[in-house]
């Protein structure tokens, strides 16, 4: 951007110049206040509708509504080169010739004007919707070949659910009745394995569902690492009815254990937080020794970035402030974008 400004800034001192040289030459023909009317005006609109599209992109996204944003463009695009055309027109001729234009000229000038904006913004379209037709291509193409790689994964962990389920229950079985903690990590750990099975195609799911869920995955985290885990919830009712992608909460507190290092002396607290429209998934960052030279941050946290692409024009934030290690994910209505 700051290339950018120096070119534009460059390119308007020496339009200026020329035209200053031009103003006070006295053999300057026709000829060359017409080309540099013609380099001025190039200029201005390049420049002009350079930051009219961006001001667009912010308030009309090309995603939301994309006949809006063209019907809007090409009038506000179309104004503003008009406007350019004229004024610098009506400028050029009133101070740098003898004959100020005329009502006939100007009408002539609109003409050709609009004449060449409508094919000149045809064509810009026209490159933009290819761009974009070549990206979703590539994108569809890398979701089938993801879709691939996850089909030949779940084959090869493939375990029938009913056999491992059956054997749950007679493990269950032969556990002392009297010893109630293998009895309540067994049952939690079916629980925790149901859910997944029944929810392994969603590409959602409700917060409170998903919180249901996270509640049997954190009795069994807590249950293997003892005193050395403290989980935080704190959700809003309202946060409850919303949707989140499924399993993305369970990827982050996989990734803090993954990741940080802890143990009863510096315990590895995790807290799940509704704000407004955010879930936030926050710890306290305390990075392993090779976690933090490679700055790896993990492959779930990849994972949930890209599921959100494909579900909402929504990101989620990943940032490290006053040494936590902090997840904002937009809390969704459903799942279309």
């Amino acid at each position: 951007m700051r290339r950018q400004s120096i070119i534009f800034i460059s390119i308007l001192m020496l339009l200026i110049a020329g035209v200053w040289f031009i103003y006070y030459s006295e053999t300057t023909t026709i000829y060359t206040i017409a080309t540099y009317w013609v380099i001025s005006i190039l200029f201005l609109v390049v420049i002009g509708n350079y930051v009219i599209y961006h001001w667009l992109n912010k308030i009309i996204p090309w995603e939301n509504d994309t006949l809006r944003r063209i019907l809007f463009q090409l009038l506000v695009s179309g104004i503003y080169t008009l406007i350019c055309a004229n004024l610098s027109y009506f400028l050029f001729k009133s101070n740098l010739t003898d004959v100020p234009p005329d009502s006939q000229q100007m009408t002539l000038l609109n003409v050709y004007a609009v004449f060449i904006i409508l094919p000149v913004f045809s064509i810009f379209f026209g490159i933009y919707f290819l761009a974009k037709w070549k990206k979703a291509t590539l994108e569809i193409e890398d979701a089938k070949k993801e879709a691939i790689r996850s089909e030949l994964l779940a084959l090869k962990n493939h375990l029938d659910p009913h056999f491992l389920f059956n054997n749950l229950n007679i493990l269950s079985s032969l556990i002392d009745d009297e010893n109630n903690s293998a009895q309540a990590f067994l049952e939690k750990f079916a629980e925790v394995y149901r859910y997944v099975l029944k929810n392994k195609d969603s590409e959602v799911i409700q917060l409170k569902s998903e919180l249901d869920f996270l509640k049997s995955y954190i009795f069994l985290i807590n249950t293997r690492f003892e005193h050395q885990l403290e989980f935080r919830l704190n959700i809003d009712e309202q946060a409850l009815e919303k949707f989140v992608p499924t399993l993305s909460i369970q990827m982050l507190v996989e990734n803090a254990l993954k990741h940080n290092k802890f143990s009863r002396m510096g315990k590895l607290i995790i807290c799940v937080e509704s704000k407004n429209d955010l879930l936030i998934v926050s710890n306290n960052y305390s990075p392993k020794s090779d976690e933090l030279l490679e700055g790896n941050s993990g492959s779930g946290l990849i994972n949930i970035e890209k599921r959100y692409e494909l579900l909402s024009s929504q990101k989620p934030l990943v940032k490290i402030e006053n040494d936590q290690f902090i997840v904002e994910l937009p809390l969704l209505i459903n799942k279309i974008r």
